[in-house]
């Protein structure tokens, strides 16, 4: 038996077999040396199932100052717990200075620390300054920044002017963050699976992943990115440029280049949208890969090499999708406002598509909403309820309306007094202005009539209109 680790839980257990017999009678008391407890936990990190959880402990080798040395530092970090094999005995730990005992699950075993007092730093003070995570700046934009991994180096103040020393301070201090000033690139000397990448903004920070760059399970926010991928990552407000190997989840960014897809999983690509027109993204299937979901996407898009049983579903806010001769087999679904197309602009309509591809077009245009709306008999709509019927109840009054409108209407059979305040007259009311021009005055022109008023009016003696103009219609 050995000692272990119950990751999803976080509980370090340490047997009873581990630790060394002092004392056997009358109280049995045993010890635990911490360098040892500290490389048995290093060596279940780094196994298949540990590598995916955070690290479990801070480690501050032994050193030499003014010919004293101080004591080793074991601290358990990242909410992590120790559980001593139950039963009646103690545990004296020694070899280093430790937080064990304070992370301690009770039980009947008895912990006793053995710290000693020494050279006070305040780590407190030290971890408030990283904000969370280790500073590069590979290009030294800041003109700060230095190698190595001593503190205060892989702060805002003091960036690391080298990515290596970065991930030590990130792995000795169990951080997971990774702050870009400028730009930077990741080499396959570079392992970031799991940890969070974050710029500055997408203008100010350019990052460039080379072939065999570790990067599995890795957030990215705020840069420009492009290169290769491992997989199951996360693009969050960022540009993305010609990515190879992309699944997992791209969030709010702007797109451009190609996209080439890899992987078991659907792959996610939302609210995101173009963001050069001269260079409008396109998303390689990746043969027959996985399948993709783009809801909420704006602008052009091409979709090519796909000939699996793959589904492409994706939402357009508005825009164009086209589909690539090298798209021969799979489902294709568009909605939303905008179209679908052929590589030489051509709409593609619901049905079976260049031989295999089953297509279901739900896209509207502008022009297809002003068809539908003002185009459609209201007569196949009469519902009481509807728009329809709507439109079919208020026609005559419209026609009114329009009718009343200047353009439309003739004024004539007036009479005046001798004062020439118009007594009396008639107003007709055409559909359009051509029939309202084809009218002549006092006459009994009828086409596109739609109504007629008879205007009376009476005045007094200081020419005040006692009575406006009353319109009734005849």
């Amino acid at each position: 038996m050995s000692i272990t680790v119950d990751w999803p839980s976080l509980v370090i257990n340490v047997p009873k077999a581990d630790t060394t017999l002092v004392q056997a009678l009358p109280t049995e008391i045993r010890k635990l040396d911490l360098n040892a407890f500290r490389l048995a936990l290093k060596d279940l990190e780094d196994n298949e199932q540990g590598i995916n959880w955070p690290i479990t402990h801070r480690h501050n080798p032994p050193v030499l100052v003014g010919g004293v040395e101080l004591a080793r530092v074991v601290e358990i970090i990242n909410g992590y717990t120790v559980t001593f094999e139950d039963g009646q005995y103690a545990v004296n730990l020694f070899g280093a200075n430790s937080n064990v005992a304070d992370r301690v699950n009770v039980n009947k075993v008895s912990v006793r620390s053995a710290n000693s007092a020494g050279l006070v730093t305040s780590s407190a003070i030290e971890y408030g300054e990283y904000g969370g995570g280790v500073t590069i700046d590979t290009a030294n934009m800041t003109g700060n920044a230095a190698t190595g991994s001593l503190y205060p180096t892989g702060t805002l103040r003091r960036p690391c002017l080298v990515l290596a020393d970065a991930l030590v301070i990130a792995n000795s201090r169990g951080f997971q963050r990774i702050y870009v000033i400028g730009n930077a690139d990741f080499t396959a000397a570079h392992n970031v699976d799991g940890m969070i990448i974050t710029g500055t903004s997408h203008v100010q920070n350019q990052l460039y992943l080379q072939d065999g760059a570790d990067c599995e399970n890795t957030v990215f926010r705020d840069l420009e990115i492009f290169g290769v991928l491992d997989g199951n990552n996360e693009l969050n407000d960022c540009i993305v440029n010609s990515l190879t190997y992309f699944s997992g989840h791209i969030h709010h960014c702007g797109l451009k280049g190609t996209i080439t897809l890899a992987g078991d999983e659907a792959s996610v690509i939302s609210d995101c949208k173009t963001i050069d027109p001269f260079s409008p993204p396109t998303i390689d299937m990746g043969g027959s890969g996985q399948d993709l979901a783009m809801p909420g996407y704006s602008g052009l898009l091409t979709i090519k090499n796909m000939n699996g049983l793959n589904m492409v579903g994706i939402g357009l806010l508005g825009g164009t999708v086209r589909l690539d001769s090298t798209v021969v087999l799979g489902v294709v679904q568009v909605a939303g406002v905008g179209s679908l197309e052929d590589m030489a602009g051509n709409a593609i309509e619901t049905g079976t598509w260049n031989g295999g591809v089953s297509v279901i077009n739900q896209t509207i245009t502008e022009d297809s909403v002003v068809e539908k709306v003002w185009s459609i008999q209201g007569s196949l709509y009469p519902d009481a309820g509807t728009m329809g019927e709507a439109l079919i109840s208020s026609r005559d009054g419209i026609l009114r309306t329009l009718g009343l409108l200047h353009e439309n209407s003739y004024l004539d059979n007036t009479v005046y007094d001798e004062n020439k305040n118009l007594l009396t007259a008639r107003r007709r009311c055409f559909d359009s202005k051509a029939n309202k021009d084809a009218a002549t005055y006092g006459g009994s022109e009828t086409t596109g009539l739609i109504a007629t008023y008879t205007i009376e009016a009476s005045y007094n003696d200081d020419g005040i209109t006692l009575k406006d103009y009353q319109e009734s219609l005849e």
